[in-house]
């Protein structure tokens, strides 16, 4: 048996790599990045345990997020966390005042946790507050905060999913302060909730609490939302823009709310987009990245104003996510850059430092635990809140268990027993170090 090297220097390791990220997401002030690995890794505010490690302390710097490596999807409301696994389940952390989490109550979740037992999430959005999600049978399901905005025909707040209709054919969603935008298998678009500011583009500025479809084109493909404006792709390429427009960030040329789409320029080779609060981001097909609304000058220094898309930033682009006032973005080679504000590290550079130009986002190597030859002891449950049991089914009890922090510092230990009570352990990520004979293992432990 290879003796065991306790991999608490994996945790200060310096940042070595950085061609290491798949995707990127960005919530108001919070940051996230799946690595090639599939592991999931976060930064920025952490008010209500947002991140999910544990904590409600900021992170200036990429922080991992469990050991798991089947992460695929994230988005973040405001301060809750919603993600979806390569098998379909749905894990939830962050605020949950409105019951915007799904899991029945309304209280606080600092680490990941299951939705549920359902796998077979497909897509999910987030706003203010709630969640709107699709399931593999393109059902459409919704919970949280709700003024119209779940879709329900009600204004009733939802603490565990709910369907909305019976369809399904839902393909995408997007989800703004309070209105919600979808596109069906048809490319029709649908809207719902708030629309003092037109944000639902039917027309009319008078709110519904039911999905109506917005106009009768069938070529819609993309749809986002900001604070109160959406933006949205057809699949011809052409850009399209409405609701709020105070800061111009529909791009029109104007500061005129519209309550009817309007197309953007006449150029046909738009990729992606994304909404700040006040502004907005997009993609082109040659990967080049262009802002409007209330946007910093990188030359200046200066917010300004810009009516139209103007390319602000260099590069070529593979993808981009947008915060409250910062962006993200990710190139070909896999490397992660941000810019703009940054006062609570969402830019995830190690540090507050407002960036007017892409700067990178070092990648951390990954936890490990794989310099040892396992002993198939097994936690459970895990994620747990009071007790946990510890056994091998060849081996019996472990001679010694030690808890720590993800600092290295010993929380518990005890000797010749299989359960530990760890009531009084904080929330969080910690090793366990478990000891038989002369070999030894380590298992994570999520205290919830």
């Amino acid at each position: 048996m290879k003796s065991l090297s306790l991999p608490i220097a994996l945790l200060l390791s310096f940042y070595s790599h950085s061609q290491c990220w798949e995707n990127v997401f960005a919530g108001d002030a919070t940051s996230f990045g799946i690595q090639t690995d599939g592991t999931l890794w976060a930064w920025g505010v952490n008010d209500f345990g947002e991140i999910g490690n544990g904590t409600t302390v900021d992170q200036l710097l990429p922080v991992q997020i469990t050991y798991d490596t089947d992460w695929v999807s994230v988005c973040e409301g405001f301060a809750h966390t919603i993600t979806i696994k390569s098998n379909g389940t749905m894990w939830v952390w962050g605020m949950n005042y409105f019951g915007q989490l799904g899991i029945g109550s309304t209280e606080e979740i600092h680490t990941p946790i299951q939705l549920g037992t359902d796998s077979d999430w497909r897509f999910a959005a987030t706003g203010f507050g709630y969640t709107v999600a699709i399931k593999n049978d393109n059902t459409l399901w919704a919970w949280g905060n709700n003024l119209g905005n779940l879709g329900d025909g009600t204004q009733t707040d939802r603490y565990a999913p709910i369907q909305v209709g019976i369809d399904n054919n839902w393909e995408t969603i997007a989800c703004g302060q309070a209105h919600t935008i979808a596109i069906k298998q048809d490319n029709t678009l649908w809207g719902w909730g708030f629309n003092d500011a037109g944000q639902l583009g039917n027309g009319t500025n008078a709110d519904t609490t039911l999905p109506e479809q917005i106009g009768q084109d069938t070529d819609w493909d993309t749809v986002a939302t900001g604070y109160s404006h959406t933006l949205a792709l057809k699949t011809d390429g052409t850009l399209w823009a409405w609701g709020l427009n105070n800061n111009g960030q529909l791009g029109d040329g104007t500061f005129v709310n519209r309550n009817n789409p309007v197309q953007i320029g006449t150029d046909s080779d738009w990729r992606q987009i994304v909404c700040g609060m006040y502004n907005s981001t997009a993609l082109k097909s040659d990967g080049t990245v262009w802002e409007w609304g209330n946007v910093r000058n990188p030359e200046t220094g200066m917010m300004e104003y810009y009516t139209t898309p103007v390319n602000l930033q260099e590069g070529e682009w593979e993808k981009i996510a947008k915060g409250y006032h910062y962006a993200l973005g990710i190139k070909s080679d896999n490397t992660i850059w941000g810019w703009g504000h940054n006062g609570y590290g969402n830019l995830g550079i190690g540090s507050t430092e407002e960036m007017l130009w892409p700067t990178q986002v070092l990648c951390p190597p990954p936890l490990s635990v794989t310099d040892q030859t396992k002993e198939n002891f097994v936690i459970y449950p895990n994620p747990a809140k009071q007790t946990i049991t510890i056994k091998n089914p060849g081996q019996g009890i472990a001679d010694e268990i030690s808890v720590l922090d993800i600092s290295g510092k010993v929380a518990l230990k005890v000797f010749h027993t299989d359960q530990i009570n760890i009531e009084n352990l904080q929330s969080g990520i910690y090793l366990v170090k478990i000891a038989s004979g002369n070999s030894s293992q380590i298992e994570k432990l999520i205290k919830i």
